[in-house]
Formats: structure tokens, sequence, C-alpha cells
């Protein structure tokens, strides 16, 4: 047995991309990221296998048996390496983009700004769901963006919900992360096109790239924006990390949970000794590429005695704090 055609010319022009990728952005690869990337790929999967089974049930997708390495349900063992390559191309490539900037210095705790930024988009996908219900329901020609459009709108809407404020806060960085493999996915897309009838099917295929890099770009931001509630309120999520079901509720907690509605003067503190170390080049230079350290934020009175003194975990070098 072979690998469908598509699927060779796909995977021969992106595993060296994420090879050259892993090799760029070793230094900040930990444990940590390796977590990310695994969850997001394992929940991609999921989350894709009942839109190719319903594809292949209907027979929109159609495969010759003899065409493909082996089956999972009803679908091609190639799709799903299809959706874990391209959930790790994204990842590490919006690594290089994101991993500049501290968690806690993306979060919005201003209220009334953080629900309108949260509610708004969320009531627009929801009429965009019910837009591409009735493209399936009503119209034959539009059936596949319609199913598309129904089977994203309700993760991003759920992502958008946790993380939506985060993803603002960083948006320039973010859509960058988007823009570069989806123009690259598309690029190869357009090598497979044999002819003019199938500029139909490659089109569809481009907003198909183009939504489920935005989802994965989204759950990226979901992970750090979670983790950033971490170790910037450790008195509130104690747990550090550790491959647990511990940590993971403490991380879906941490993700349902509003950055307005904790101590915003936890990331005043923050950010004014982050301004203060940005004086010095070493500890400026440490603050943006090392991870998890120590911070103690002590507060005085006019006395110069100290009134209260707080160990919060955040992005400093360890060695030097």
């Amino acid at each position: 047995m072979e690998m469908l055609p598509d699927q060779r010319i796909y995977l021969s022009y992106t595993l060296p991309i994420i090879g050259v990728l892993t090799l760029i952005t070793r230094p900040c690869i930990n444990r940590l990221e390796i977590f990310k990337i695994g969850s997001i790929s394992v929940l991609a999967v999921l989350y894709a296998i009942p839109l190719y089974i319903y594809y292949v049930y209907i027979k929109a997708r159609m495969y010759s048996p003899e065409s493909i390495l082996a089956v999972i349900g009803n679908v091609p063992i190639e799709e799903y390496i299809h959706v874990v390559v391209q959930t790790i191309l994204t990842l590490l490539w919006s690594l290089i983009f994101i991993q500049w900037s501290i968690p806690c210095l993306s979060f919005n705790c201003d209220k009334y700004s953080y629900q309108l930024i949260r509610w708004l988009p969320i009531s627009l996908l929801s009429t965009v769901m019910v837009t591409g219900y009735m493209m399936v329901v009503l119209t034959q020609e539009n059936f596949y963006l319609g199913c598309i459009l129904c089977w994203a709108s309700p993760a991003i809407m759920l992502m958008w919900y946790g993380t939506g404020n985060f993803f603002v806060k960083k948006i320039i960085p973010l859509l960058i992360a988007i823009a570069g493999p989806t123009l690259y996915m598309c690029w190869i897309n357009r090598m497979t096109v044999k002819d003019d009838k199938d500029m139909g099917e490659l089109a569809l295929k481009e907003v198909f790239f183009l939504i489920t890099n935005l989802m994965v770009v989204l759950a990226g931001s979901c992970f750090d924006k979670a983790y950033g509630m971490i170790i910037t309120y450790s008195l509130e999520f104690p747990h550090q990390f550790s491959v647990s079901w511990r940590f993971v509720r403490q991380m879906l907690r941490a993700f349902a949970t509003s950055e307005y509605s904790m101590p915003s003067e936890v990331v005043e503190d923050i950010k004014a000794n982050i301004k203060v170390l940005n004086t010095s080049n070493a500890f400026g230079t440490s603050n943006y590429l090392f991870h998890v350290g120590k911070l103690i934020i002590v507060k005085i009175n006019k006395d110069n005695k100290c009134l209260k003194s707080v160990r919060i975990n955040t992005y400093y070098l360890n060695d030097i704090i």
C-alpha cells in the first residue's frame, strides 16, 4: 500500500520545515512546550475525527483502498497525520513570535473592555454558525463551506471565551503566526492542482487551512494564558507544571478565570519590576529568554519597613533573581 499522492507531496514539503523550525526554537523548547504541542495535537485529532467521519459517511470524500496506508474508523490514517503535522508546524512557527512577551503583560484587567472583547466576537460567531447550518441544510453548492463553519465555530467560541482578550493584546504576532503556515500550505496545495476544475475545491481547502490554523493558534493562546495565570497568581493556583490530572484541572480553571477578577496589583508590581530590570541588559534579556523563576515583591512603608513580601512565579532567570 502507498500513501495518498497529495499527502506524499504535503509531507515532503512540511516535514523539512518542521525540522528547521525545531532547530530554530530548540533553545525555547522545554517540557512545558512539549506538553503544550502534544496536548494540542491530540485535541486537534479528536476534534477533527467527527468532521472527517461525516465527510466519508456522506461520500463527500472517497478513497481507494489501494492508495491508503490504513484506516481508523472509516478515515485514512493519512488524514490524521495531516492534522498532527499541521498542528506541530503552526505551533513551532508561532513560538518564534510569541516567546518574547511575558504572559501577564497581555492581561486585560479592565472589566468593561474585557466583557466587550469577549462577548462581541462570540455573538458574531454564533451568527456564523447559524449561517453555516443554513448552508448545509438549504444550499448544496455551499455545503462544504457550511460544514466547516458549523464545525469550527463552537470550538472558536469556547476558546475565545477564555483567551479572546489575551489574543487581542498579542494580535500582531499571533496574526503572523496564523498567516505564515496558512500561506505555505496554500502554496503546497496549489502545487497539487491538475486542472481548472479543481479550483473550487482548492479555494475551500485554503479556507479550511486558514480556519484550522486560527484554531491551532487560539489553542496555543489558551494554553499560554492559562499558564500565565498560574505563574502570575501562584497563591490562587499553587500547582506548578507537572504531567498530571491535577495540573490539567488547574489549567482549565485558570483558562476559565477572567483576568479582571484577579488582583491587578500583582500585575502592576510585576510591570514595575520589569521596568527596573530592563535598565540592565543582562536582566532584561534573561527576562524574555528564560522561563519560570522566582520573583519576590516587597512592599514597604514610608519608613522603609517591610509591610508585605509576596513570592510569585514569573518569567525570570532562577540563578539571577
